[in-house]
């Protein structure tokens, strides 16, 4: 079995060393496409080493680990991978998965047998973000992934629960990290109601986006449960990292009474409904409805974490998550 796999390999970070582990392990002889300087140039944002540097990188690393194996130029993103019959199995990443889609879409047109693919996992630094390239060149990271700066957060909120919620959950996960709060976002409503409520938390997620390591929205919602005729209220959130990846988490939910339904439905959010029936003011800052209703046996605050929580919870995992 031939296997192929191509990159730039500017730095041999420990996620390129699971693809080419990922790809000896498939059989030999293993070819790997390593960009020409002009190429890779025209790619990055940041200065590549030289194709003579990153070549001799890689043979270190192979030899002793790959009996049968070669380098060779790579001066577009599909090499000769369209075209070469030999070819049994390309290794790519997440990120360069829909290219090896490409490739085996033009193979065929072209005859030839579908290349099998095998993708390999994210492999996240110590701050649970993709280990890049750029970020080793900035000096974010090293090739192990240990972090080397501090950890920043931003929340689009003029809520102090969800700002102090926030940085109990980071704080909780990560080291040295700071999170502050972006109070210039808009959402363009008050009550969402359905998918409306990850709507606009992603809105308030990209709203800061770039801004900081991660960039977190969060936003509660009534959901209507046609089985029951009720509805419920869920805390959804979006957070989007410092490369562009996004998660998403729901918290647990819980019924809003009726008459409260009601109140919202004719235009207010949720807190003022529960003040305008029951005379408590401020209670999204505090517990919340949920907490009123449950006699703070559980409170807004856990809600809001548990939404956190469930949107980081899928970068502790090595699954694959399209």
């Amino acid at each position: 079995m031939t296997t192929i796999l191509g990159g730039t390999f500017s730095f041999l970070h420990r996620g390129h060393r699971e693809l080419l582990d990922a790809a000896v392990s498939l059989g030999e002889p293993v070819i790997v496409g390593l960009t020409t300087d002009e190429f890779a140039g025209s790619r990055k944002n940041y200065s590549v080493p030289s194709y003579k540097k990153r070549y001799e990188a890689l043979s270190r690393y192979l030899e002793g680990r790959c009996k049968s194996y070669s380098i060779r130029e790579l001066g577009t993103e599909e090499g000769n991978s369209t075209l070469d019959p030999g070819y049994s199995a390309i290794v790519v990443s997440q990120e360069t998965a829909a290219s090896a889609i490409r490739i085996n879409r033009e193979r065929v047109a072209h005859g030839l047998n579908a290349l099998r693919i095998v993708r390999v996992p994210v492999i996240r630094a110590q701050d649970l973000i993709a280990i890049k390239s750029s970020r080793i060149a900035s000096g974010t990271i090293d090739m192990e992934g240990r972090r080397l700066k501090p950890v920043s957060a931003m929340i689009s909120t003029n809520n102090g629960l969800k700002l102090s919620t926030a940085k109990s959950y980071f704080s909780s996960i990560l080291r040295d990290v700071t999170v502050t709060m972006n109070r210039q976002y808009s959402t363009g409503s008050d009550q969402p109601f359905g998918e409306d409520t990850m709507r606009m938390a992603v809105s308030r997620a990209e709203q800061s986006a770039g801004r900081a390591d991660y960039s977190i929205g969060v936003e509660s919602g009534l959901f209507h449960d046609s089985a029951s005729g009720r509805f419920f209220d869920f805390h959804c959130c979006c957070i989007i990292d410092i490369m562009g990846e996004r998660s998403y988490g729901i918290s647990s939910g819980f019924n809003i009474p009726g008459h409260i339904v009601d109140e919202i439905k004719k235009g207010m959010d949720m807190s003022h409904a529960f003040e305008a029936l029951y005379g408590t003011a401020g209670i999204g800052e505090r517990e919340g409805i949920v907490g009123q209703i449950t006699e703070n046996r559980l409170t807004r605050e856990t809600l809001i974490f548990e939404s956190i929580r469930n949107a980081m919870s899928t970068r502790f995992s090595k699954l694959i998550y399209d």
